[in-house]
């Protein structure tokens, strides 16, 4: 009745946070971007197929693109407009990267978070903290599994 209680299968979730601060250099974005594509490869045993950009990347609002129209648009406006980006595989796996920082404060952070549904398979989390790891420092994770609510949009759903 009204699917409101329909099992959903719980999503593996790893949070990694690297903190700013006015003695660290700025994140290398375009690097950051890359060990995350490689870091997904390794990790998932796949790039997501569906991005977005938090931004001024004339993406519409609910819209998302595809590998090769990412990379272009971030090539086309440069990395420091955005304040995230996200890509999902729908029903599979996915990333989020937000970046928390503001030009008049000396400090900030970035969180990446990946997750995937875990009836598709586990996360390689050493694997993908490696290849973070080559771009900036991280300085804390945590690994948790999440039971879903609904068949819906998870990224809407990550618990804060």
């Amino acid at each position: 009745m009204f699917g409101l209680f329909r099992k959903t299968s719980p999503v593996r979730i790893l949070r990694l946070v690297s903190l700013a601060s006015a003695d660290r250099s700025r994140v290398d974005r375009p690097a950051l971007k890359d060990a995350v594509l490689d870091g997904c490869l390794l990790a998932l045993g796949r790039q997501p197929i569906e991005y977005d950009i938090d931004g001024p990347y004339r993406i519409p609002k609910g819209r998302t693109i595809g590998l090769k129209a990412f990379e272009h648009k971030l090539e086309e406006k440069g990395h420091e407009p955005y304040y995230g980006y996200r890509g999902v595989t729908p029903g599979e796996s996915g990333f989020l990267v937000s970046f928390f920082d503001a030009p008049a404060y000396p400090s900030g952070f970035c969180e990446i978070t990946v997750w995937r549904n875990s009836g598709t398979g586990a996360i390689d989390s050493c694997g993908f903290v490696q290849r973070i790891a080559r771009a900036i420092q991280v300085d804390y994770g945590y690994e948790h599994d999440h039971q879903r609510r609904s068949s819906g949009n998870l990224s809407a759903e990550l618990p804060e």
